[in-house]
């Protein structure tokens, strides 16, 4: 999600970016790839061990049924609710299915 901030009308470069969402359905129904962290996490490929090997542990982790909601907080402060990062892992394969990057501002 892209905001302007401002009372008059912006180009896209002179708004913020806000809310970003990848997931593996659009990917795969656009036959595109998506690599994060400079490239060491793979949309569809990096399992849930791997993120924490290469970032340690989540904040948070919550079993949501098919899937697995884990988060890492800004400076990994929970309390912290306005920057985070969640990552969907898929509980069947163990494998990363979405990513949200969240960033509200005030």
């Amino acid at each position: 999600m892209v905001t302007n901030y401002s009372s008059t009308e912006q180009k896209i470069e002179d708004c913020t970016v806000n809310h970003i969402d990848i997931n593996l359905h659009t990917l795969n129904e656009t036959g595109m790839t998506c690599t994060l962290r400079g490239g060491n996490i793979v949309i569809g490929e990096t399992t849930h061990d791997e993120i924490v090997a290469l970032y340690g542990e989540f904040d948070n982790e919550l079993d949501a049924g098919a899937q697995q909601l884990c988060m890492y907080h800004k400076d990994h402060n929970t309390r912290n609710r306005d920057e985070y990062v969640i990552y969907l892992i898929d509980t069947d394969t163990n494998v990363l299915r979405d990513v949200e990057i969240i960033r509200k501002l005030k």
